[in-house]
């Protein structure tokens, strides 16, 4: 596990990711406050993934800012990433006394105005 600190807070986290069936894959960032190891804060994003590139979340990838006119570089193990995934827990009011999921890993990245057109399954994309 790797170690953060936001807002005077220690935080530990840890990325998790695995393959679902065609081009879709997933990518699990996991977040404890310190001292609070088994009630954290998980977003999911379900992306493309292949065996060959492997699941880009996870290897870094770059995404265009709609807002910047620039390209980021996206990857779940960045601390600088982690730390806006924490600050979107506390916006959700996460406390760290009970387990909370957010499943709309993908949404959050365009709420960081990142287009992820490149990065959805195929499967999505026509939806």
């Amino acid at each position: 596990m790797r170690k953060v600190s936001v807002k005077e807070n220690v935080y530990f986290y840890k990325v998790i990711s695995g393959y679902c069936d065609d081009d879709r894959a997933i990518a699990i960032l996991e977040i404890y406050l310190e001292g609070y190891r088994h009630t954290p804060y998980v977003i999911n994003f379900h992306c493309r993934g292949d065996f060959y590139g492997g699941i880009p979340l996870s290897e870094g990838v770059l995404l265009f800012n709609t807002q910047t006119h620039l390209t980021e570089l996206v990857n779940l193990h960045r601390p600088y990433f982690v730390r806006l995934c924490i600050l979107k827990a506390l916006e959700e009011e996460w406390d760290a006394s009970t387990r909370q999921v957010n499943d709309f890993g993908m949404q959050f990245l365009t709420e960081l105005n990142l287009d992820i057109a490149p990065i959805t399954p195929k499967a999505l994309q026509h939806k």
